[in-house]
């Protein structure tokens, strides 16, 4: 702490406080027991590693954390990759499709929607073991451009954002189910805040409630489709592609653009990260939200994943 000559002349003339001498002793501001620290220079986002995930000309389309906090990356080539935190590869396997979106459940198993090829195509959600088999598939009915998608684990249930028909749209895990979908058309620059607009992600927040990656900014809705917020509008040029969450902080990637914004859940802005990577494809971040990892295309022309640490 840096103090006044004025400060401290009135301070030897007092009686000195514990407040002054930790003042005077440089004593970082004190954060009580089993409280989180705020986002300052104590708790700064640190940089703590990249590794290529292939080689150059081929792209990764997705990733997902495991129960484990590996990461589970899609690529292009037709395979699935996890990796330990620090980029060590733990298992492959080659699908038979091109992967897009995915998510891991609870019990190890890939929810993983095929890359979307051409409108008109049925986008089918496949369930993958560990190796790579197909277990089973559901949403058939779906005629569309599925965006992101999480899995719920308190109700089993699959939650899936829908680009061209813009809505949300809600399967049982076990059986493969449609349990029900919200949403409506706001592409035609509706003001209505509870109409979609491109919606190409999403993730589940605390409260019942989930965030989606929304044309040019994050909106926060009850999972039964009530709107409750607005994050980060003028913050994003174009789009927001992607969008994570982990302990009380919201991480939107707007595709192509190296920085990820990072809000709180009231919407406030908390800081910038400036991940050095290039054509941005996706992001994850680990449940408390201290880790966060961002997948594209590193300098070498490789893709990569870069992992950022909350220390």
């Amino acid at each position: 702490m840096r103090i006044s000559g004025r400060t401290l002349a009135a301070g030897l003339a007092t009686v000195v406080t514990a407040g002054l001498t930790a003042g005077l002793a440089g004593s970082p501001t004190a954060v009580a027991e089993g409280a989180e620290p705020p986002d300052t220079a104590a708790r700064s986002w640190q940089r703590a590693g990249e590794w290529a995930t292939g080689e150059v000309g081929q792209e990764i389309t997705s990733i997902a954390l495991d129960p484990e906090n590996d990461l589970v990356v899609a690529m292009d080539s037709r395979r699935v990759r996890t990796y330990d935190r620090v980029g060590e590869q733990l298992s492959t396997f080659t699908t038979r499709f091109r992967p897009g979106n995915l998510d891991v459940a609870s019990d190890g198993d890939i929810h993983v929607l095929p890359a979307y090829e051409a409108r008109g195509t049925t986008q089918t959600v496949r369930v993958l073991g560990p190796k790579g088999r197909t277990k089973r598939l559901y949403g058939r009915d779906q005629v569309a451009k599925l965006g992101g998608f999480e899995i719920d684990e308190g109700v089993r249930r699959l939650i899936i954002s829908d680009l061209v028909w813009c809505k949300v749209v809600t399967y049982d895990v076990a059986s493969g189910r449609q349990l029900g979908a919200w949403g409506k058309d706001g592409t035609e620059g509706s003001t209505d805040p509870n109409a979609l607009d491109f919606p190409n992600d999403l993730a589940l927040m605390p409260d019942n409630q989930l965030v989606l990656a929304n044309s040019s900014a994050l909106r926060v809705f009850q999972r039964g489709g009530r709107y409750v917020r607005t994050i980060g509008q003028g913050r994003f040029n174009i789009s927001v592609e992607r969008v994570a969450y982990g302990g009380g902080r919201v991480f939107g990637l707007e595709s192509r653009r190296s920085e990820v914004e990072v809000f709180a859940v009231d919407g406030t802005h908390q800081r910038t990260l400036r991940t050095g990577i290039r054509r941005t494809v996706d992001v994850a971040a680990t449940p408390n939200g201290n880790v966060v990892y961002v997948a594209g295309r590193l300098e070498s022309g490789e893709p990569g994943i870069v992992r950022w640490v909350r220390r």
